[in-house]
């Protein structure tokens, strides 16, 4: 289910970007970036189950190192209820 929801995610922020932005954006998904956040998005589930978040200073230590100089990155964790791609917006 995980893969699959992935999958139809990218596919729908494609999709988006060209519709609302422009057909010529390109999207490109950096996927060592992608495997750098799964620990953080482990912590904050951890955070809001226990009250408290480990790791989060190696995590930032690695977006740091991952996030090529004079870019940045901008993110936030966001949660659904259910797996309606089709609702998530």
């Amino acid at each position: 289910v995980e893969l699959a929801l992935e999958r139809d995610l990218r596919k729908r922020v494609i999709e988006y970007r060209k519709d609302a932005c422009s057909p010529s954006l390109q999207t490109i998904w950096d996927e060592e970036l992608s495997y750098y956040l799964e620990p953080a998005l482990a912590a904050y589930e951890s955070d809001r189950v226990i009250g408290h978040t480990f790791g989060n200073e190696d995590f930032q230590d690695c977006i740091r190192r991952a996030v090529p100089d004079g870019h940045q990155f901008k993110g936030f964790p966001i949660c659904f209820g259910h797996t309606d791609i089709a609702q998530i917006r």
